[in-house]
This record gives structure tokens, C-alpha cells and sequence, in this order.
């Protein structure tokens, strides 16, 4: 495409031009207006590149701002439109959807700018019936589970005999359906190559438990009747060294700014659970995954079908701690129940890892967004 002229009327060429409030537009024009493709940046920092319409982003484009955050997708008449992926500056910056795994719907993971805790925008996940995802070594299709989960890259503190706290805000819709007597994990932790989580949120029988896997230990927390329809905070720190010492405590864990009497008074991650995965790994990783993830799903349409599938029964093994958990059938979705398992949405906002409570209270610091 030719320059644009430096007088005359700017169609069908490539020109630069800006504006008195700093505004710089660099790209392709027609009828004096920026039309196909071009770069558009403002005082603030914030910058649009992608493609034009009759002088508004109107295509695929890319809109950063100044701290970061990053819309990518389709607009029309200059405002977002259709499906997009966002990224963010801070702490979301490095987390990502546990792809495979997690099913792979456009609606599962979004943003949303209604339901916020702090800041601007919200995560918000979906699942539906039938949503499961496999990679090359899981499926959750054919073990009795579905999940949306992102996961958060491992911090320095996050690491065996490291301490880590923990910081989000966790919002359930007045309509969220408990999957009684399947398991909704609403936040975990895991070490690579040990199937069990370290720790987790497990929301089931009217409560939301802290269940220390690996170790055998739990909590209550709160009853979900008093989360629903309103944000709840959770601040966590978490001990990850292995000696069993008298007197201490492992974890301490605060809810809306109120310390919870859970006294974890044996260490969460075991030195036989180091030991065994020193043996396959030389670098080991603990991550925070947070989202919706059911277990054993079949036990709940099994427990309201009004169909009688035949199927065979499943006895979950897991080889590390040696528990086996039972239900109906490991592949519940390739049968008919006469029901389907309840849509389940959830929210969270201000997740943050660090290595002291200053570092991640709500309280204490700006939006992450």
C-alpha cells in the first residue's frame, strides 16, 4: 500500500497521524479514516493493534493497557464483541487453564465486569453436564470426573520445607447446587507426580471443608448457606516443611479477616510423600489450581436418575496412599440417567501466592487488576 499523501484526502494508503491529546494512529486509511490494519496508542500507555473499520476497532485485535492486562479477540464498532482470551498483569499474569484436562468450552473461563470483589474484573467458571477434558496421561472423561481449573506457576515459597500464603476471594451464585454426595473442589494444591492434593476446598454436605490429603487431617470452614450470593475472603499460610515438631501448627487460616480455629497440628506435606516423589522427580513443584472440580459424579445421577443404566461399578484406586474410593461407573457420561448433572458456576477474584501475609491480604494491597 502507497504512503498517504501529505495533503488531499488519505484513502487506500498507509499513513501515520496524531492527534492533540497524544493519541497516534499508524496503519492503512480510506475516506480519512483508519480502515484494515494498524496500531493505535494513547497517552495512558494503553495501545490497540489490529484491524479498523471506518475509523473504530472493528476485527481480531489486541487492546493492552498500561499495566498489563491484555484483551485479545473480536470488536465491532470499536468495542469488544464475540469470544475473547484475556491476560493480566500481577499475579494472573502467571496462571493459565489447566489445558487437557480442564474441558475446552468457550464459556468455561471468562472475565466478568458485574460480579467483582476488588478492582475491575472478576474469573468466573462454568461447567456443564457432560464437560471433561484428557490429555495424554489423565482423563477425567473415563474416571468419574469433570473440572475448569486454572493453575497458578509455582512461587519461590511454594516448595518442600518453604512457606506459602495464600489470598482469594471466592464468590457462589444464591443458585449454586451442592452435587451431594459427589465432591466439588473449589481450590487445591498439588506436588507433581502425587495424584492426591496436599490440600484442598472441598464443598459437599452443606459445608466447605480444608482437607489435607496427604496427611489426613481436615477442617469446617464455613457453611456454604452463609457464602452464597456474597464475596467471601480466604488468607491461608501454609508450612510445607516435613519434621513433626510439638506445638506447631502447619497452617493458619483466616475467613473474611476472622482467624478459624483448625488446628493442623502434623505436617501437610509428609516425608514419606517427599520421599516417594524424589524417587521420579529431581525437581519438585507445588502449584495452586482453583476453578470447579467434581469427582465422582456418577454417585449423585446415579442418585437421582430416573433411568436405570447398567453399568458396572468403580473402584478408584490410588497407588500412592493406597485409599480406593468406590461410585458407579468411571465413564458417566456415556450413559443415559433420565437427568443431567447441574450447571455450576463460581467466581473468584484477587488471587495472590507470596511468601508473608503483607504480601497477599486483600486488605493490604491493590487490586490485582
Amino acid at each position: 500500500m502507497p504512503p498517504c499523501p501529505e495533503s488531499g484526502v488519505w484513502n487506500n494508503c498507509f499513513g501515520t497521524y496524531t492527534t492533540a491529546d497524544g493519541t497516534k494512529y499508524v496503519g492503512e486509511w480510506k475516506d480519512d479514516k483508519s480502515h484494515g490494519q494498524g496500531t493505535e496508542t494513547y497517552a495512558s500507555g494503553d495501545k490497540y493493534v489490529g484491524e479498523f473499520k471506518d475509523g473504530n476497532f472493528h476485527g481480531q485485535g489486541t487492546y493492552t493497557r498500561a499495566n498489563g492486562n491484555k484483551y485479545v479477540g473480536e470488536f465491532k464498532d470499536g468495542k469488544r464483541h464475540g469470544q475473547s482470551i484475556k491476560t493480566y498483569a500481577g499475579v494472573n499474569k502467571y496462571t493459565t487453564i489447566d489445558h487437557g484436562v480442564s474441558h475446552s468450552k468457550s464459556y468455561g473461563y471468562t472475565t466478568n465486569t458485574e460480579v467483582v470483589r476488588k478492582g475491575q474484573e472478576s474469573q468466573r467458571f462454568e461447567i456443564r453436564h457432560g464437560d471433561c477434558g484428557t490429555d495424554g496421561e489423565w482423563s477425567d472423561c473415563n474416571n468419574d470426573r469433570r473440572r475448569i481449573e486454572r493453575y497458578v506457576e509455582p512461587t519461590s515459597s511454594e516448595k518442600p520445607e518453604g512457606v506459602a500464603w495464600y489470598s482469594w476471594s471466592l464468590y457462589l451464585p444464591e443458585d449454586f447446587q451442592q452435587l451431594n454426595p459427589s465432591n466439588t473442589t473449589l481450590g487445591q494444591v498439588k506436588i507433581n507426580g502425587y495424584r492426591e492434593p496436599l490440600w484442598l476446598l472441598n464443598g459437599r454436605r452443606n459445608w466447605i471443608k480444608i482437607i489435607f490429603d496427604a496427611s489426613d487431617q481436615q477442617c469446617k470452614l464455613i457453611k456454604i448457606e452463609d457464602v452464597l450470593g456474597q464475596w467471601t475472603d480466604f488468607l491461608m499460610k501454609v508450612d510445607y516443611s516435613t519434621d513433626e515438631e510439638t506445638d506447631k501448627l502447619y497452617s493458619e487460616i483466616y475467613i473474611n479477616g476472622n482467624y478459624v480455629n483448625c488446628e493442623i497440628d502434623q505436617p501437610v506435606l509428609t516425608k514419606q510423600v517427599l520421599r516417594d516423589r524424589r524417587k521420579h522427580h529431581k525437581r519438585l513443584k507445588i502449584n495452586f489450581r482453583y476453578g470447579i472440580y467434581n469427582s465422582y459424579v456418577s454417585r449423585w445421577l446415579d442418585l437421582w436418575r430416573t433411568k436405570s443404566p447398567d453399568t458396572d461399578g468403580f473402584s478408584d484406586k490410588h497407588g500412592e496412599s493406597g485409599k480406593t474410593p468406590n461410585s458407579v461407573t468411571n465413564k458417566p457420561w456415556e450413559f443415559d440417567w433420565g437427568v443431567k448433572l447441574p450447571t455450576q458456576v463460581v467466581y473468584y477474584d484477587e488471587v495472590r501466592i507470596g511468601s508473608s501475609r503483607e504480601e497477599v491480604d486483600i486488605n493490604l494491597n491493590n487490586p490485582v487488576d
